[in-house]
């Protein structure tokens, strides 16, 4: 029953992300380089980087600013 319980913790072999992500809640807004700003939601980050919610849209490459509470 150990074996299962730490078999669900690791990654998935198609996992190619430098750093673990950690599920979160954060509330905050964000800017696009168009300087529009957006409520968002974080859902899950590592030291590499985010995975958010929000309502614009940027391109892909795009650097955006993130304001976390």
């Amino acid at each position: 029953m150990a074996f299962a319980q730490t078999r669900s913790l690791l990654p998935s072999p198609d996992e190619r992300r430098r750093y673990q992500r950690v599920k979160v809640h954060l509330l905050g807004r964000y800017m696009l380089p168009d300087r529009r700003e957006f409520p968002c939601q974080v859902i899950n980050m590592s030291p590499g980087g985010l995975a958010l919610l929000g309502p614009g849209i940027g391109n892909v490459g795009d650097r955006v600013i993130a304001y976390l509470d």
